[in-house]
Formats: C-alpha cells, structure tokens, sequence
C-alpha cells in the first residue's frame, strides 16, 4: 500500500460537468450501490446508513454523473482523505477517475493546500489516475 499526498500548488486542477457534489439523491445513490455489489465483493463497502453517517460528520460526496444518472463516487472526509472511488464499468477509463479527483480536489482546494489517500499495490489505475493529476507517493507500507 502506499500512501499518496497533494498540494494544490502542484496539481493540474479542473472542473468536470459530470461531476458534482451529492445532494439528497438516495435513491439513485442506491441504485448504483446495488449494481456495485452485483460486480464487486468488499467487505468493507458502504451503504446508505452509513454514508448519512459520514455525512453527518462532515464528510463529503463526489459523484460521477453522466447523463444526470450516478456512474461513479468518491469519498472526501474531515481529515482530508481521498478515498472509496468508483466508475462503473461501463463509464470506466482514466479520463473520467481523473475528472472526478481532480473536481474534487479544486472544490476542496478552495479551503485545504494538502490532502491525501492511500492506494493497494494492485491499484495500478488508480495509481495512474492521481500521479497524472500531480499527487505524490510519500511512503510505501505494508501489512506484514
């Protein structure tokens, strides 16, 4: 695993009309979370009770919406991590990831100069994703 961190100074920021922040939108949020589970097995996957958990807290939302429908999310808690993204298959390519972190990362941008994330050593794309927006490897680490 490696942990992964961003200043905004150093980054290559922009805003996508596909994405957006999420407002009340549970039942098509519910929707995608049921295709999710139907094509990947996590055990530690989220629902809806505990996203309105971490709402609550203060945690934010990034949807990926093609055609007004949600294809996609991201996780931006209160401690400035990056976390949980998706794309739906279908809608799945670099382009897109990079759109939905980098449109995060501007929003947030207007209130934090530092964030981070962490990244499997398996999440090769993922890794793609941020290093082509300008996010750092600071460390890597690992379980055993």
């Amino acid at each position: 695993m490696a942990l992964v961190t961003c200043h905004r100074d150093d980054v290559n920021l922009n805003q996508s009309p596909n994405i957006s922040e999420f407002k009340d939108e549970w039942e098509d949020l519910q929707r995608e979370i049921d295709h999710y589970n139907t094509i990947i097995k996590w055990d530690d996957m989220w629902d809806i009770e505990t996203a309105k958990r971490w709402l609550k807290r203060g945690d934010r939302l990034f949807l990926f919406k093609p055609k007004d429908k949600i294809k996609g999310w991201m996780w931006v808690t209160t401690k400035k991590e990056f976390g949980c993204l998706y794309i739906n298959p279908t809608y799945r390519n670099v382009k897109n990831a990079r759109d939905l972190v980098s449109t995060a990362g501007y929003i947030v941008s207007k209130h934090w100069a530092k964030w981070w994330g962490q990244i499997d050593d398996w999440n090769l794309g993922a890794w793609s994703v941020v290093r082509g927006i300008g996010w750092k490897k600071v460390i890597d680490f690992h379980d055993n």
